[in-house]
């Protein structure tokens, strides 16, 4: 009887192991194929998430489009430039009592996909004694060669082409040689071309300063803190 019940046992043993084990051999590919397919689905993903980091890594902004504004102004020395660091020359003092023409207005720029679809300026230019006071205007800007725009990480671009000016609103010098330069988003210096207007500008630069550079979508490019200092001056 025991051998009996011991052989039922035996035989249930066997049996169960058997239901186990199949029960095992049937549930391990589910779980592989489940494992497989998400490993696929997180791969997948990963990998999109990963190209969608990238790109945002190493997206560049747009920045041959864009807008910029600010105000000019400027000093011209009559006696011609002041580069030397001598005494003399940035002594307060004197610097005050040589005669210069004190320059101040606005200016304004367009780009389009590199193309400058607009640049504009317009100033009031008198001496320090009150005397000669005029206006000048450039206008029709035509850029050189094609040549094409974009700014810089820091916000710097240099640009060249041609401008007409206009003396007290008449056209007095065309298609004048031109060369705009935008410094790390705060100054701007056009330099026009000398020779050709004359020695009218006693061959210096015509600075200003940025007050705004917005990209495509018209959303700011200068930090807060220029920004804000620039809209309480104005």
């Amino acid at each position: 009887m025991k051998r009996i019940n011991v052989a039922i046992a035996l035989a249930m043993g066997i049996g169960l192991v058997f239901v186990i084990t199949g029960s095992l051999v049937s549930l391990f590919p589910l779980f592989a194929q489940t494992n497989e397919t998400t490993g696929a689905a997180t791969y997948n993903n990963s990998s999109s998430s990963g190209n969608t980091m990238a790109t945002t890594k190493t997206k560049t902004p747009n920045n041959n489009t864009f807008s910029a504004t600010g105000a000019i102004s400027s000093l011209i020395y009559l006696n011609g430039k002041k580069t030397s660091n001598t005494p003399a020359d940035i002594d307060p003092l004197k610097l005050t009592a040589e005669k210069k023409f004190s320059i101040s207005g606005n200016w304004s720029l367009s780009v389009n996909e590199g193309k400058v679809t607009n640049f504009a300026t317009k100033f009031s230019n008198v001496l320090n004694d009150g005397t000669l006071w005029h206006t000048h205007e450039l206008t029709n800007w035509k850029a050189i060669n094609n040549t094409t725009v974009r700014l810089t990480p820091d916000k710097s671009a240099l640009i060249a082409g041609t401008v007409d000016v206009k003396l007290n609103g008449t056209d007095i010098w065309d298609s004048i040689k031109t060369n705009i330069l935008i410094t790390k988003g705060k100054v701007i210096a056009i330099i026009l071309d000398n020779d050709a207007m004359a020695n009218h500008f006693y061959g210096q630069p015509i600075y200003g300063v940025v007050r705004s550079i917005k990209d495509s979508h018209g959303n700011e490019m200068l930090n807060a803190q220029q920004l804000q200092a620039m809209q309480q001056l104005h």
